[in-house]
C-alpha cells in the first residue's frame, strides 16, 4: 500500500503558491507563449514585468490584447520574438516608440488580430476545441492577417461564418487588488481580456497588493473572482501596478508615465516603484468607494457665472448625470 508522503506528492495542491515577485519571474521560461492582463493603464503588473526584464528572458512570443506598455518594457529588454496583439498605444501619450520602430523595421514579425478573434481562439484552447466561430470582419483584408482565421458557411443559413484555432499560452500575468491565502483573486473594474487568457494560459502569475485571510474577499465593492484552481503562484507586492492604476487603492501617475515618457532613461529605471511606495496623492482612489457608499454624491453641475460650459464639459455633466453606484462605464 502507498505510503502518505508518496501519496501526498503525487497530488497536485488546489492551491496556489505564496512566493515573492522574483521567485514569479522565474517561473517566466526563454520562448513562453506570454500573456499580459491589465487594461491600457490600468492594473498593469509594472513591478513583475521589470523583475522578467531584468532576468534577461528571451524570444518571448508575446500575445495580448493590447501592446502598449508591458510590450515597450519587455522590446528595450530584447525579450520578445514576436508579436500577436490586436492593438498598441500609449493612450493620450501616442504611438509607442519601441513597437512603431520594431513593425516598420521589420524586425519582429507582428500579426495581427480582431479582439473578437483572439477572444474565441482562446475560448478554443480553453476548451480544447479544434476551432471557434466568430463574426468575421466582412470587406476588411483582416482575415489575411489573423493567424489561422478562415470561413465556413452556416449550415442553416448559409452565410459564411469566421473560424479561428486554439491559441494556447504558457503564462499569463496579472495584478489584482487583492488574493485570500488559499489563492483566490480578486479583481475590480476592467477586466478586459484576462479572463480568457487565464483560461488558455498553462501557468498564471498573479501579484496582489494584498493577500486576507479566507472568505474575506468581500469588502463591499464590485469584484470578479478568479478561483484558485486557475491560479500557479502569487506574490504579495504593494504598488505593483504603479504608475498604472489599481483600484480601489491608487489612481493612474499620469505624471509618472509622462516623465518616464520624456526621458531618455530606460523604462524599466524609470518606472521602477519610489522605496517610499505609491505617491499619496495618487492613493486618493481609496476614499472614492466609501464616500459613494455612504450616499455621499458628487457634484454634477458647473458652476462659472455667465463662462458657457465647454462641449466636454457639458458632455461629462450630461454623462454623470446618468450613473449610479450600480453602473458600469467605460471611456
Amino acid at each position: 500500500m502507498t505510503d502518505a508522503p508518496l501519496r501526498e506528492s503525487l497530488v497536485k495542491p488546489n492551491r496556489p503558491l505564496i512566493t515573492d515577485c522574483d521567485d514569479l519571474a522565474a517561473m517566466v521560461a526563454d520562448g513562453d507563449t506570454f500573456g499580459v492582463g491589465g487594461h491600457h493603464f490600468a492594473r498593469l503588473p509594472i513591478a513583475l514585468i521589470n523583475a522578467i526584464a531584468a532576468r534577461r528572458v528571451r524570444n518571448l512570443a508575446y500575445v495580448s490584447w493590447a501592446g502598449g506598455l508591458p510590450l515597450e518594457i519587455l522590446l528595450e529588454a530584447k525579450a520578445v520574438a514576436s508579436i500577436d496583439i490586436c492593438f498598441s498605444s500609449l493612450d493620450i501619450f501616442g504611438l509607442p516608440p519601441r513597437f512603431r520602430a520594431a513593425a516598420e523595421a521589420g524586425d519582429i514579425p507582428v500579426r495581427d488580430w480582431t479582439a473578437l478573434a483572439m477572444i474565441q481562439a482562446l475560448r478554443a484552447a480553453e476548451q480544447n476545441l479544434p476551432l471557434m466561430p466568430f463574426q468575421w470582419p466582412a470587406g476588411s483584408d483582416m482575415m489575411e492577417r489573423i493567424p489561422g482565421a478562415g470561413t465556413i458557411s452556416d449550415a442553416a443559413s448559409g452565410e459564411a461564418v469566421g473560424i479561428i484555432p486554439p491559441l494556447r499560452l504558457d503564462t499569463v500575468i496579472l495584478h489584482a487588488p487583492r488574493a485570500d491565502e488559499t489563492g483566490n483573486v480578486a479583481i475590480v473594474g476592467a477586466r478586459a481580456l484576462d479572463w480568457p487568457m487565464v483560461a488558455a494560459a498553462r501557468k498564471v502569475l498573479v501579484t496582489v497588493e494584498d493577500i486576507v485571510p479566507a472568505g474575506e474577499l468581500a469588502r463591499g465593492d464590485r469584484h470578479a473572482v478568479l478561483t484558485r484552481n486557475r491560479i500557479t503562484a502569487i506574490a504579495k507586492v504593494e504598488g505593483g501596478a504603479w504608475p498604472t492604476s489599481c483600484l480601489p487603492d491608487y489612481v493612474t501617475d499620469y505624471a509618472a508615465l509622462h516623465a518616464a515618457f520624456a526621458s531618455d532613461a530606460p523604462l524599466a529605471r524609470s518606472l521602477a516603484l519610489p522605496a517610499s511606495g505609491v505617491p499619496a496623492d495618487r492613493r486618493a482612489a481609496a476614499r472614492i468607494p466609501a464616500a459613494t457608499a455612504s450616499g455621499v454624491r458628487f457634484p454634477v453641475a458647473i458652476n462659472r457665472g455667465a463662462t458657457a460650459a465647454s462641449p466636454d464639459e457639458a458632455m461629462a455633466v450630461r454623462i454623470a448625470a446618468e450613473l449610479d453606484n450600480d453602473s458600469f462605464a467605460s471611456a
